[in-house]
């Protein structure tokens, strides 16, 4: 049975409150039977220098991942994965990690993909809890023994690949969470290509954010993407799909919107890839 809203009022105007904690709440509640906390991070070794009590690590970009193959993890192998770290179907996964949460978006971007129904980030990561001074641990939990069913595939909905969205070209919103310098082509982006894709607005993932990583209220967050309709169907992508699932996460928990699809092939995919189409608005 899912957890109780965190009643913080800084996130009552959001459009899904259920989907943020806060370090307060957090605190309160670790420890707490069908709570399952998880550190996703940018840089691994961050967990063994102190972490929240209770919380379990998940390494996204190793154990998210398909070992021989640039794709998310198979259905059966997170099924796997959750009955490893100890997570329970109706379990309540709370999520944090550095870098204002870029990571921990990420992997709640996976359980949602694969139907984990009670997913929510910790309002500003690990830089939150330990700049109010909270408690860090080095000890490492014993997961539970668990049951995970395996999902099914065709649940993949939140997600867009090559092919659909180069069909579809000019029928969604394309956002481009990158920076200017790499959505224009200036700056090399380590593909063979440098550019946008064509149709895209560039929206750096951290425009709305508040110099402490946490999210700002939704009135300066809706400033950053006034340009973006919330009824449309919209696109996100950015090199490697970790930043554009942050920016889902703030389109579609906190502003509402209603059709929001990652491309985590993201520009590493489209900038290699022979025939796609670019755009560049540098000089050159």
């Amino acid at each position: 049975m899912a957890l109780e809203i965190d009643p913080d009022t800084r996130h009552a105007d959001f459009a899904h409150p259920e989907h943020l904690v806060s370090a307060s709440w957090l605190a309160a509640h670790a420890g707490t039977r069908g709570l399952a906390i998880v550190e996703s991070d940018a840089d691994d070794y961050q967990y063994d220098l102190g972490h929240i009590p209770t919380a379990i690590r998940i390494h996204p970009q190793s154990e998210l991942a398909d070992p021989l193959r640039r794709e998310i993890l198979s259905p059966e192998d997170f099924a796997q994965l959750m009955k490893d770290k100890g997570i329970a179907p109706e379990d309540t996964v709370v999520l944090y990690g550095d870098n204002a949460n870029v990571w921990a978006c990420y992997t709640a971007w996976v359980m949602r993909q694969y139907g984990h129904r009670d997913v929510r980030i910790l309002d500003g990561g690990r830089d939150a809890w330990a700049g109010e001074e909270r408690e860090l641990v080095f000890s490492f939990p014993i997961a539970k023994q668990v049951s995970y069913p395996v999902p099914h595939s065709s649940s993949l909905s939140k997600r867009i690949g090559v092919t659909q969205l180069r069909d579809g070209l000019g029928t969604f919103q394309l956002v481009d969470v990158r920076s200017p310098g790499l959505f224009s082509g200036a700056e090399a982006s380590g593909a063979a290509r440098d550019g946008h894709i064509p149709g895209a607005i560039n929206v750096p993932w951290k425009s709305s954010l508040q110099p402490s990583g946490r999210f700002s209220d939704v009135a300066t967050t809706r400033v950053a993407y006034t340009d973006l309709d919330p009824a449309a169907p919209t696109v996100v992508y950015c090199n490697s799909g970790a930043q554009a699932s942050h920016t889902a996460f703030i389109l579609e928990s906190l502003l509402g919107f209603s059709d929001v699809r990652v491309y985590d092939g993201s520009w590493t995919e489209w900038g290699n890839m022979i025939g796609l189409p670019i755009e560049r608005s540098d000089a050159s």
